[in-house]
């Protein structure tokens, strides 16, 4: 009898990959792609969906014919993907019209400030649990269709859906709830397409894709070079969801941070929805079976994207891997405070006008000082999101799972364990976001059920990090980073 694998798709800002998982919930193979972004005008950033399928099918075909030459029978496929980042098509010649608006991109601003100041915000946020910000999709999609105008052909969705509708030539159109909740356009509680949200931006619901759960059937595979037809896609799951379910974040009150371009703090909050307070989000963490889901989120707009800019525009070196020992090689940042507000700024500030910063430079700054306030950047914007939940909804943490490239750094660990005053604990495998959208289709298959992915996930756990000094020690440092927030947002003293 044929092994099994289940094989998720990651469709990130940066890269693609595609990761295959065994019975055991091992990688057994994974290929990987990188993407371009385009940076068109100021505050404007996007990607080529065409681009975004291409590098999506090489992974898959190359992951899948050597699943098939290992003798692996392949039970399902589960796509992951950045959330916000807004794709249109043709549904009859499946060409896109123009290119995908990606998530950071702020070409909306004045159009959410209209929203703003027609006094909308208070509905957007009790229907959505999202503040308005050019970070969503919605006011993305109100853009397009100004470009495009009003067309009945076309279709108008996140990256899944893009994806979904390539791998199936065309034969599935649907999105999930987590994707979903993340446009602006689904009511939070009812989890459908809101007729008065899709009036309030001026998006018509008739050109959306359908809503599923995120463990559902979608659709199978068709006409695909190496790819066998036939193939079921049982999960879908935004690349920030997907990340709590991988960190087996499962029971009420875990919590997760992915360190990627930028970063996603989520904390499970059960079942309920709650009352959102100012500056925080709330969306869907997933939906399987009949269950819901919500989790509390905190958006970081950049982190990855600061360390990115220091090697790329600076050249401060090769690569991000050598960052530990530049930072630990200081004893401080000798006064040096970096704000990557290159995007403005999310939790709990929601100020698209923000800039960043760099401040508190001497004739005796060090390449070494300016990479270690990007690292403390890092670590005391999610200080400030954890601060914000704590302050809003009393949550109190016994461990945060902690993933995405910059989780390998044992100084930002160290320094987040410090901030945070509670364990870290990070993971040997670094696909986490694949991993749940993996075990989400394997539960699907009946390849696994939840205690299994409990243990998989526990198995998987390799360093912890504990807090080494005291927050009120660390006060000074805290006040200072938010001076120069202050500054980054106009708030000049």
């Amino acid at each position: 009898m044929a092994k099994k694998c289940i094989i998720a798709i990651d469709e990130g800002t940066t890269g693609t990959r595609s990761v295959a998982f065994d019975s055991a919930g091992r990688v057994i193979f994974r290929a990987y792609r990188t993407l371009s972004i385009a940076y068109p005008r100021p505050g404007w950033v996007e990607q080529d969906p065409a681009v975004l399928w291409q590098s999506t099918y090489e992974t898959l075909r190359e992951v899948a014919k050597l699943c098939l030459a290992a003798d692996y029978s392949i039970e399902a496929l589960a796509i992951s993907n950045q959330r916000e980042t807004t794709v249109a098509w043709d549904r009859i010649t499946n060409e896109p019209l123009m290119p995908a608006i990606v998530w950071q991109c702020r070409r909306t601003t004045d159009t959410c400030q209209k929203l703003r100041s027609d006094g909308l915000e208070p509905l957007i946020l009790k229907l959505t649990g999202l503040p308005i910000d050019p970070y969503f999709s919605a006011t993305k999609m109100a853009w397009i269709l100004e470009q495009l105008g009003s067309k009945e052909k076309f279709c108008l969705g996140t990256v899944d859906s893009w994806l979904l509708w390539n791998l199936t030539q065309g034969q599935s159109y649907a999105t999930d709830v987590t994707n979903a909740s993340r446009t602006q356009l689904m009511n939070i509680y009812t989890l459908a397409w809101d007729e008065k949200l899709c009036e309030i931006f001026g998006v018509p619901s008739s050109l959306l894709p359908e809503i599923k759960k995120s463990g559902d059937h979608f659709g199978t595979t068709r006409g695909l070079v190496d790819i066998p037809d036939g193939i079921p896609i049982l999960a879908m799951i935004g690349d920030s969801q997907a990340a709590l379910f991988g960190e087996g974040a499962l029971k009420e009150g875990m919590g997760k941070v992915t360190y990627g371009t930028g970063s996603s703090v989520l904390m499970n909050i059960g079942s309920s929805a709650i009352d959102i307070k100012e500056g925080l989000g709330l969306t869907i963490a997933w939906q399987f079976h009949d269950k819901i889901t919500y989790a509390v989120e905190g958006i970081i707009h950049a982190t990855g994207t600061g360390i990115e800019w220091l090697r790329d525009s600076l050249d401060l070196f090769s690569d991000s891997s050598e960052t530990e020992a530049m930072a630990k090689s200081v004893r401080d940042t000798g006064g040096v405070y970096f704000v990557p507000a290159f995007s403005g700024l999310g939790t709990p500030w929601w100020d698209p006008n923000a800039r960043g910063l760099l401040i508190g430079l001497t004739g005796g700054t060090r390449p070494e000082h300016i990479v270690r306030a990007a690292l403390d950047a890092i670590a005391l914007q999610v200080y400030d999101v954890f601060t914000s939940f704590r302050e809003a909804y009393q949550i109190d943490t016994e461990m945060i799972f902690c993933g995405g490239g910059a989780s390998r750094n044992g100084y930002l660990m160290q320094l987040q364990a410090d901030l945070l005053q509670c364990p870290l604990a990070t993971s040997s495998n670094h696909e986490v976001s694949a991993q749940g959208a993996a075990y989400l289709a394997g539960l699907m298959a009946g390849m696994w059920n939840t205690r299994d992915i409990e243990a998989m996930h526990k198995a998987s756990l390799e360093k912890y990090y504990y807090p080494e000094q005291d927050l009120p020690n660390m006060q000074h440092f805290v006040g200072s980073w938010h001076e120069a927030v202050q500054r980054s947002l106009g708030w000049v003293k």
